[in-house]
């Protein structure tokens, strides 16, 4: 590593920040992926040759102490992504490392028991060609409480001697050339020259609207009216925690590197947001910006998109939990009109007429107002089975969305009674699964499923009916080979985007009819066909000869 023909005595320049317990105290938020600490199996797919600096020194901690450092201060502005190696697994019962800091560019170092820890912290571009990498030290020793500590009698605090130094001499010789002799915790530690970013000492909040999301740059914008620089250095900041009663915190990644900060304000009220505010020169200070979220009069539009055959209920309620036994009334409607206008109760029902609705809800303290946004939307298109078998769909593959934060939910609902044995099952991997075992005979019959899709994040709700009509299974021979009729299942489809496969010991082949196709099916004289759409997207089960 080269780190140990480095003497200690040459490191007495300390890069990063030596940050005080109530940092530690501050809840980190970290992405589940990413979580666990940096170890020897951890290392990158680099280049053979990186180039090698010296610019971290050695870092000295209490037990239990926390040292940040602006990773993006140490290596060329280049290199936006870090990963962090120890020289040896047992270095890890030492320090550890948070990766979801590393991932924004800040060491996180957290000193564990008395001992010495080595490891080498590698930058990468983000094209992932070029590396730099660095080695450093972490020397860990006893603390006399959590405020200060003397490194020339810590030897005399010693209860247990590391398992690494096995006398009073080895941690002795290991301590002794480290200055200055007393470190306090509790103090920014920065480059040479240079001094950490200072919190205001009083400034109004942020103003924030509950519905109305903000990104990380809108905090940065302000970042000026809470913190100040004496060096006069650009601040940039990483918000490390919220109240997540007010406020929810969304880092956002593209593959590994970390790209900013989403926040979505919850509910009404003064709260705080924790942050770590970097001068890019090496100092770091952890503070809080104040942020005050109102409610707004006319909340963010919710967007209801309907085909022909469906509609959707709202619970108004919903929409204004924080009044108290509101009335409703239909402010504001598409021109032409022809629907209901009266709201009796608390429920009102959108139909395919495309516009925009406003309704006014109104307690005996406040009125307030909530837009919907009607839209024709048709993806999920009416599907034809065979009698005896099965349809799947692949449900999110029709809703995906490039709607930031997009997340969708579904439910079904069979419209009408299920006298035609059409039956339906969603499954947990957001599947809708029909069956047509039981159906009754005479054809053809239909169903309909109506299918919702609800984005929360986005405000956007989909209900899209299915339409499932039911034909005869149609099954002739020729010869030796059975032929299927099948193109009713896929009509107006592409056929190359369709795969066919069987049962063992059956052969099929697709044979063109007229302007579609049929099957021939060899072999065996019963078994399955499966036949599907674009990968999984749409997946039919049709036994045969039974």
């Amino acid at each position: 590593m080269g780190r140990e023909k480095k003497s200690l005595s040459k490191k007495a320049k300390w890069m990063g920040i030596v940050m005080s317990m109530a940092i530690a105290a501050v809840p980190l938020v970290v992405v589940p992926a990413q979580q666990g600490y940096a170890n020897a199996s951890s290392t990158a797919s680099v280049m053979s040759t990186p180039e090698v600096i010296d610019r971290l020194h050695t870092i000295v901690l209490p037990e239990h102490g926390i040292k940040l450092i602006d990773l993006n201060s140490v290596f060329d502005r280049k290199y936006k992504e870090f990963r962090v190696t120890y020289t040896d697994s047992i270095d890890a019962s030492v320090a550890k490392f948070n990766n979801e800091f590393l991932s924004k560019g800040l060491l996180y170092i957290e000193a564990i028991s008395s001992g010495k820890a080595a490891f080498t912290v590698t930058a990468m571009k983000r094209e992932g060609t070029g590396t730099q990498t660095d080695s450093v030290d972490v020397i860990v020793v006893p603390a006399d409480g959590y405020t200060r500590f003397d490194i020339a009698k810590a030897i005399e605090l010693m209860g247990i001697v590391p398992a690494k130094y096995q006398t009073k001499e080895q941690v002795k010789e290991l301590i002794s050339t480290i200055k200055p002799i007393t470190v306090n915790v509790d103090e920014s530690y920065n480059q040479e020259g240079n001094i950490a970013p200072k919190q205001a000492v009083s400034s109004p909040p942020i103003e924030a609207i509950r519905g109305i999301d903000k990104r990380d740059f809108e905090i940065q914008e302000r970042i000026y009216d809470y913190f100040r620089d004496p060096n006069e250095d650009q601040l940039d900041l990483v918000i490390t925690s919220t109240d997540e009663n007010y406020v929810h915190l969304t880092n956002e990644y593209r593959g590994s590197l970390f790209v900013g900060q989403h926040l979505t304000f919850i509910k009404a009220g003064q709260t705080e947001i924790s942050v770590l505010v970097k001068d890019g020169k090496g100092g770091i200070t952890a503070g809080k910006i104040p942020i005050d979220i109102r409610n707004n009069e006319i909340r963010i539009a919710e967007t209801i998109s309907l085909d022909m055959e469906s509609s959707h209920t709202v619970d108004l309620r919903d929409y204004f939990p924080e009044m108290n036994a509101p009335t409703f009334v239909l402010d504001e409607f598409p021109p032409n009109y022809e629907g209901e206008k009266i709201i009796a109760g608390n429920n009102y029902t959108f139909y395919l007429h495309p516009g925009t609705y406003k309704i006014r809800a109104t307690d005996s303290q406040k009125t307030e107002h909530q837009e919907f946004i009607v839209k024709e939307s048709d993806r999920l298109k009416d599907r034809n089975v065979l009698s005896k078998s099965s349809l799947s769909l692949d449900i999110k593959s029709f809703f995906l969305s490039d709607a930031p934060n997009s997340a969708f939910t579904y439910s079904y609902k069979q419209q009408g009674s299920s006298v035609t044995g059409i039956t339906y099952e969603a499954g947990a991997d957001d599947y809708l699964y029909i069956n047509t075992d039981n159906a009754q005979q005479g054809y053809p019959i239909s169903t309909r499923v109506a299918v919702t899709a609800k984005d929360i994040a986005n405000h956007h709700i989909y209900v899209d009916t299915i339409k499932v009509q039911l034909y005869e299974k149609s099954l002739s021979s020729i010869g030796n080979k059975q032929i299927m009729d099948v193109s009713r299942l896929f009509e107006g489809i592409d056929w190359n985007d369709v795969v066919i496969t069987t049962s063992p010991n059956i052969t099929a082949s697709r044979v063109p009819s007229g302007n579609s196709y049929v099957v021939e099916l060899s072999g065996a004289s019963s078994g399955t066909l499966v036949i599907s759409y674009k990968g999984s997207k749409i997946v039919h089960v049709i036994p045969f000869g039974n």
